[in-house]
C-alpha cells in the first residue's frame, strides 16, 4: 500500500526525470539489444514490462523487430500508467495494461517470452525479493528471459553529504554538460543513496526524509546560493521531496545475483556509458531454470 501511495504521487512528476532516474538512451538501446539476441527465433509472442517506462513502451511498439509482439504493462498504479501514456512518443495497439501488484500478480495462463523492468527492483523491499522473483518466473515461458536494469549501491555515496552532492551537479548544470531535470536526477540519485548510510549505518533501504535537516538548511540560505544551485535544488524539491518518506530498497550487486539465482541463471550484462553512474548500474539478461 505505501509502494502504490508512492507512485501515485509521482504520477504527475516522474515524467519529467532524466537519467538516471529514467532510462538513457543508450540503457534503451541496450534493452533492445539484449531482447534481440533472445528473441532472435521469435516473430511473434508476449513481452511483459513491469511497470510503465514509456521509453521502454516506445521500443516495443517503434523497433520493427518487435512490432508483432503483444506487450502488457503490469502496475498497481492506474495513475501512473495514464500520466505516463501522455509522454509515450508511439501509442501501441497491441499493448495492453493489467492493474497488478507485482508480488501478487496472477495473468491468468498467460506466459511471456520476456519481462522487462527498469530498476524495479529498487521497488521491492529486500523481505519481498524472493516473492517478486517468484512470481517474475511463474509468468515466463520455459527459459523465458527477465531483463532488467539493475542499481546497486554505490559504495562512494559513502560520505557524500547533501551539500556537496549539490554544489557537484549545479555545477555540472552550469557548464552545460546536461539538462537541469538530468542534473536534478543525478544529485536526487546521489543523495537518495548516501541515506543507506546515515547515521554511520549500512541500511537495506534508503529513504531521502533522513536528510530533512540537511534539505531544511539549504532551504534557510537558498537567497543567498547561486541561480545554478537554486534551480538544481528547486526541481529536487518539486520533482522528488514529495516521496521523501518512501523507502526504495539498498542492494549489492552480487547480493542480488544471488537472490535471483533460485529462479534465473544468470546470462549476460551490458553498460551503459552515457550518464555518471551508469558503470556501476547494469542492465542484464536473466534465463529462467
Amino acid at each position: 500500500m505505501q509502494s502504490k501511495e508512492k507512485w501515485n504521487r509521482l504520477a504527475s512528476t516522474w515524467v519529467n526525470t532524466g537519467p538516471p532516474a529514467s532510462p538513457s538512451d543508450e540503457d534503451i538501446s541496450n534493452f533492445s539489444n539484449l531482447l534481440q539476441d533472445a528473441l532472435s527465433d521469435k516473430s511473434t509472442g508476449t513481452i511483459m514490462i513491469l511497470g510503465c517506462t514509456p521509453k521502454l513502451r516506445d521500443l516495443l511498439c517503434d523497433f520493427k523487430g518487435f512490432k508483432s509482439f503483444d506487450v502488457v504493462c503490469v502496475d498497481f498504479s492506474r495513475e501512473m500508467y495514464e500520466r505516463t501514456t501522455e509522454s509515450v512518443k508511439c501509442h501501441n495497439p497491441r499493448e495492453q495494461f493489467v492493474l497488478e501488484d507485482w508480488l501478487t500478480m496472477d495473468i491468468g495462463q498467460q506466459r511471456f517470452d520476456a519481462v522487462l523492468g527498469d530498476k524495479v527492483i529498487d521497488n521491492v523491499m529486500p523481505g519481498d525479493w524472493t516473492t517478486f522473483f517468484e512470481r517474475v518466473h511463474y509468468h515466463l515461458r520455459p527459459h523465458g528471459y527477465f531483463i532488467v536494469h539493475l542499481a546497486p549501491q554505490n559504495m562512494t555515496f559513502k560520505h557524500i553529504t547533501f551539500s556537496t552532492s549539490l554544489d557537484k551537479w549545479a555545477d555540472f548544470y552550469r557548464h552545460y554538460r546536461g539538462s537541469l531535470e538530468r542534473a536534478a536526477s543525478g544529485f536526487w540519485e546521489e543523495v537518495l543513496g548516501a541515506t543507506a548510510f546515515k547515521g554511520g549505518m549500512r541500511h537495506n533501504t534508503q529513504k531521502i526524509e533522513r536528510l530533512e535537516d540537511e534539505v531544511e538548511a539549504i532551504r534557510m540560505k537558498l537567497d543567498s546560493l547561486d541561480q545554478y544551485h537554486q534551480d538544481v535544488f528547486n526541481v529536487f524539491l518539486r520533482v522528488f521531496w514529495n516521496s521523501r518518506e518512501d523507502e526504495w530498497s539498498s542492494y549489492d550487486y552480487e547480493e542480488i545475483l544471488w537472490v535471483m539465482n533460485k529462479y534465473f541463471t544468470h546470462d549476460k550484462t551490458l553498460h551503459s556509458k552515457d550518464y555518471i553512474v551508469a558503470s556501476i548500474q547494469p542492465i542484464v539478461r536473466m534465463k529462467a531454470k
